[in-house]
């Protein structure tokens, strides 16, 4: 988020500063909810997209980072909700809520919190969203079966989404060494460091016999 932001604000004044400066807007999305917590993620996500293809296309804002948060809500259906941090100059609330609107029929909450002057705002950002990734589901809040709902939802499908290049923003180097930070590549899958560990896991999943070898042992249990 600090790479992208200041990437942004060099192309600022590298134009002779036109304009409001760069800065990080953070905006929630709202819809109606049906009490179905996976049809609610569905649409909800449908909308986000025709309403990027309306920013895209006005060019409101070009970098951004996307999480989505289920809340229980005051009857304790789950509500879904989307919150989102944009780089940009400017963002025209009006608009940007008839396009939700239009986007996402029946919604009437759009809350947007202009950038803050004077304090680091992609730290502020990244924070907002990484609350809202890392956050769980608190068994004091969901029943059992909402909270089977939730992660039944969310499973198998990205609980953050950025813009194109927001995890390579040029030209950010190290300020201890010099050096430009860049991404090297995912983590190797167990699959490929350890192919025999997988096939174990995967028969004994299935309740099929695999001989131990040294040093691995059988463990016993003793009800304890």
């Amino acid at each position: 988020m600090d790479g992208a932001l200041r990437a942004a604000r060099a192309r600022y004044y590298a134009r002779g500063r036109r304009g409001r400066v760069p800065g990080v807007y953070l905006i929630t999305l709202t819809m109606p909810h049906g009490g179905d917590i996976a049809g609610d993620r569905r649409r909800l996500g449908e909308a986000v997209r025709r309403l990027f293809k309306v920013a895209q296309r006005t060019r409101w804002w070009s970098t951004y980072a996307l999480t989505y948060e289920v809340t229980p809500g005051d009857d304790g259906q789950g509500h879904v909700h989307a919150h989102l941090a944009v780089i940009a100059q400017w963002v025209p609330y009006d608009e940007l809520h008839n396009a939700w609107r239009a986007a996402m029929p029946g919604a009437r909450v759009l809350d947007v919190s202009p950038p803050r002057s004077g304090s680091d705002e992609a730290s502020m950002a990244a924070g907002y969203l990484a609350k809202y990734v890392t956050k769980g589901i608190e068994v004091a809040e969901f029943t059992g079966r909402k909270a089977g709902e939730l992660l039944v939802a969310f499973h198998g499908r990205r609980k953050v989404t950025t813009s194109r290049h927001f995890w390579l923003p040029p030209d950010i180097r190290c300020p201890c060494c010099g050096f430009r930070f860049r991404t090297v590549g995912m983590p190797a899958s167990l699959q490929n460091v350890a192919p025999a560990g997988v096939l174990r896991s995967l028969a004994e999943r299935a309740r099929v016999w695999w001989a131990r070898g040294v040093p691995q042992v059988a463990l016993r249990f003793d009800g304890g």
